[in-house]
């Protein structure tokens, strides 16, 4: 969705394409003009989807150069106004839908483009986000969350991107022996500026066909997971790629939460042991509560057929719920990965687990239409 700026002051400008650009949204550089040029910007091709323009501290002078620019358009128009009287303006006599203050932009634009969205204005072009966790640590979140992003590149969805945004000890680069050039976590810091193409530039493309965002090797300690920066990932994750695979870790924190709830599918893992099911059984009432769309979570048992586990019967009753998936125990298989520094697909391509993750991408690919990118 593509997105026009227009303004008297080269900064103000500036602040309005990184705002476009922070919500997933298209802005080049030629989009951004003074208000002068915005009549003739109109006439060009491709033609914008959302104008914004930056009145200035004095909109008394300005709104009329805009409405002789605007007049007869199509496309919704909103303007950004400095002075400390923006909010008492009104909007329709200025000539636009709405006056935002500079900084409400880019929460404006989300709103502004959804509803463009619902109302069938736009095609619906963002891709799909798949977030995995477990209620605890040592469930398999990582193992299940690479070889689904893998079974998605495999059956040529379109791009996909392996992300990790976990509050545990990133494995991603060392399960397949990459050395980013970017950090992931230096991506994380900067979030208040990251948009769509620093996500490209920073994902280590695999010959697998994934773009994976992982942190450095060996790197202990990953950046929080804030309830903010998980929102501002999910808007990004959708422009980048047709299919982005998160690798959120375990446990209920806010950030962690905020990724489920977010997600178009949300893969619980757990183990089938008595102490795991509890604990993921617990963890899905209490992801409930915080308003995990519960049509949503897909619940993965890990390692079935290991000896002692309980059985598929009495594991359903005591989580209180189906199981999508059944992974079966293969540690010889995952260990030769593991030590090979590959992929389930590439290491075992007929590993039971990776016919199941192949099947549960399969379902998922049906399930939801998205766009190839």
């Amino acid at each position: 969705m593509r997105v026009i700026f227009a303004g008297d002051r080269g900064h103000d400008r500036d602040a309005g394409r990184q705002a476009a650009l922070r919500a997933g949204l298209e802005c080049t550089a030629t989009d951004c003009v003074p208000l002068a040029d915005l009549r003739l910007r109109l006439a060009r091709e491709p033609e914008p989807h959302i104008i914004v323009v930056d009145l200035g501290d004095n909109p008394e002078v300005t709104a009329p150069i805009v409405r002789a620019a605007v007049e007869g358009v199509k496309q919704p128009v909103f303007a950004v106004v400095h002075s400390q009287t923006a909010s008492s303006l009104d909007a329709a006599a200025l000539g636009v839908r709405a006056v935002w203050e500079p900084t409400a932009v880019r929460e404006g634009l989300l709103a502004a483009a959804n509803l463009l969205r619902k109302m069938g204005q736009v095609p619906d072009t963002r891709g799909r986000v798949v977030v995995v966790a477990a209620a605890h640590p040592g469930a398999g979140v990582t193992t299940v969350a690479s070889g689904l992003a893998f079974a998605f590149a495999q059956a040529k969805v379109g791009t996909v991107a392996l992300v990790e945004l976990t509050n545990a000890t990133p494995e991603v680069a060392l399960n397949l022996d990459l050395k980013p050039t970017y950090c992931f976590g230096d991506l994380i810091r900067e979030s208040d500026r990251a948009d769509v193409s620093m996500l490209r530039h920073a994902a280590v493309p695999h010959a697998g066909g994934v773009a994976v965002l992982a942190y450095s090797p060996e790197t202990l300690a990953p950046e929080e997971v804030t309830p903010g920066l998980a929102r501002d990932f999910h808007i990004l994750l959708r422009s980048a790629f047709a299919w982005s695979v998160v690798d959120a870790g375990y446990g209920l924190s806010p950030g962690i939460v905020g990724l489920l709830a977010e997600a178009d599918s949300a893969v619980i893992v757990t183990r089938l042991d008595p102490a795991s099911l509890r604990l993921t059984r617990r963890y899905l009432v209490r992801l409930a509560e915080r308003e995990v769309p519960v049509d949503r979570i897909l619940v993965v048992a890990n390692r079935y057929n290991q000896s002692g586990l309980v059985n598929w019967k009495k594991a359903e009753e005591a989580l209180r719920t189906k199981v999508a998936v059944w992974l079966p125990d293969a540690p010889a298989a995952i260990n030769t990965a593991l030590r090979a520094g590959q992929p389930l697909l590439a290491a075992a391509p007929r590993c039971g687990v990776h016919r199941q993750l192949k099947e549960l991408a399969a379902a998922l690919k049906n399930r939801f239409t998205t766009v190839r990118r």
